[in-house]
């Protein structure tokens, strides 16, 4: 179907004819008739964009041509207007397609946003504006069937008016794929992030509820999970971001740039990658002996960048019934979808993802390894998420789950020197009240080869050897002479912290 008809003298076309003879995809020269026409079709502004709004504006100077606009007669200054307005929005999607993956927003490209694709900050936006959870039906009670067909006609057919679709930059099925990456169901009954929402119905003489869809707890008006920013005074999301921070961990200066480079660069920086023309790792295990330090780095990436957190422990997700596990799993990656950037931390993944053999099809964890193969390997469709995997035995893990495309970096976090253990006590001895005596470069040599939860504990075991020796809380326990003793003179000295590596040293290797 033509967009433009141009109608004309047979002379003045001619001569036109000769200047743009170049242009024949999409364009149609009709002069060797008694009523000479020009049509200007769909594929003409996808494949020669520039030369066919120069022929247009040529037409528009020639003050006796006619054109119909898609079956409608228009004046010559409505057809210029038409060009102006697509050259703008050719480079406005230029633009916007040069922004790194983080800074773009919505369907992909600017003006579509007849439906928004992000969650409403209050309930009162889930009744003025569309979102696209508003588009489906109920399948059963609670559970919600997403129409993607649907908010693919829609958003299609806004893209038509806007004149999107005839500009050389503009791909819908980069829309498409947003789309396709939506949940299909949306389970109100097993998913605490969802509630249905009805809506009152007049029945007759009586007034019920009628189930009008499905709302996400951050808009709803109860739930903790908005919160006012004290400065600007506008609503925010609610992420749980852990408080641990580096500075707070010691004794992985060797390991701290790895883990910034295939961390915290990909979820704070994308767009160095996209400049290299590489993928970052999405999947990392970190491995190592227990109390080295592996959840707290997790922790810690996260408070850098400011993402969601998400922490489970492998055997918190298997359930006895029959693929309960594996929607379990699917729910963490839908949640770590919907609120990135996240950090999706599996604790002890050994436990669920050990290696299967050709008996073990049908084993509960077999089936879970197998789901979180499959989830693993679109995680580059879901934005800025990273999945981090601790173990303290690597050789263990399904080696399907080790290569390439999924935990393809493996850090190992090791036991701390004696420079990082001195690191480690005095982070941990920092807000404990020490005696001069005490000498942490001694004690940390003393503790080479430990592991930071072993020096953690020989703190905090010192501290509590203070507190026998001051009180005497091995004779009678009298809370009167506790009420009334004078606690700054209370001193943690070098003998505390022998006594505490005497009692450590037989859990030692």
């Amino acid at each position: 179907m033509h967009i433009i008809k141009v109608i004309h003298s047979k002379k003045q076309l001619g001569e036109i004819q000769q200047t743009f003879n170049h242009l024949s995809e999409g364009i149609k020269w009709e002069i060797d008739t008694e009523h000479p026409f020009l049509l200007i079709e769909y594929s003409a502004f996808k494949n020669n964009f520039a030369d066919t709004c120069t022929l247009i504006r040529k037409l528009c100077d020639e003050m006796d041509a006619r054109f119909d606009y898609y079956g409608q007669m228009k004046s010559a200054s409505f057809i210029l207007g038409f060009v102006d307005n697509l050259e703008a929005m050719e480079q406005k999607i230029r633009d916007y397609t040069q922004l790194s993956e983080n800074q773009q927003e919505g369907w992909g490209y600017p003006g579509l946003d007849v439906i928004i694709r992000y969650l409403p900050e209050s309930k009162d936006e889930w009744f003025q504006k569309r979102y696209w959870f508003h588009f489906g039906s109920f399948v059963s009670a609670g559970l919600w069937r997403v129409d993607k067909n649907q908010i693919k006609a829609i958003l299609k057919q806004q893209s038509e008016d806007l004149g999107m679709h005839l500009c050389p930059s503009f791909d819908f099925s980069k829309t498409e794929g947003i789309i396709d990456r939506l949940p299909d169901h949306i389970d109100a009954r097993d998913n605490p992030n969802w509630s249905v929402i009805s809506i009152p119905e007049i029945s007759g003489s009586r007034v019920i509820l009628k189930p009008a869809g499905v709302i996400h707890k951050l808009s709803q008006p109860k739930a903790k999970a908005i919160s006012v920013d004290s400065e600007t005074g506008e609503n925010e999301r609610k992420r749980n971001i852990p408080k641990v921070t580096f500075n707070e961990i010691g004794g992985i200066d060797s390991i701290l740039s790895q883990v910034r480079e295939v961390v915290e660069l990909p979820l704070k920086n994308p767009g160095i990658f996209k400049h290299l023309g590489i993928k970052p790792h999405k999947g990392v295990m970190l491995y190592g002996a227990p109390g080295c330090g592996k959840t707290m780095i997790a922790k810690a990436i996260a408070n850098e960048v400011q993402a969601h957190f998400i922490s489970v422990k492998g055997p918190e997700l298997i359930n006895k019934y029959y693929g309960q596990s594996e929607e379990n799993l699917r729910k963490l990656f839908e949640e770590a979808r919907e609120m990135e950037p996240t950090i999706l931390f599996f604790d002890e993944i050994d436990a669920v993802a050990q290696k299967r053999s050709g008996a073990d099809n049908l084993r509960m964890d077999a089936r879970f390894v197998n789901q979180l193969l499959s989830l693993m390997d679109g995680i580059e469709d879901f934005g800025r998420v990273c999945v981090l995997g601790a173990t303290n035995r690597i050789e263990l893990i399904d080696d399907a789950l080790l290569r390439p495309g999924r935990f393809d970096y493996h850090l190992e976090v090791k036991r701390p020197d004696e420079a990082g253990c001195l690191k480690i006590l005095e982070i941990t001895t920092r807000d404990m009240p020490l005696a001069e005596s005490v000498d942490l470069t001694g004690l940390s040599a003393e503790l080479s080869g430990s592991t930071g939860a072993d020096i953690a504990f020989v703190a905090r075991e010192a501290a509590f050897n203070t507190l026998r020796r001051t009180l005497n809380l091995n004779g009678s326990f009298n809370p009167n002479v506790i009420e009334t003793y004078n606690f700054e003179n209370m001193k943690i000295e070098q003998e505390d912290f022998k006594q505490a590596i005497e009692k450590l040293r037989p859990k030692s290797p």
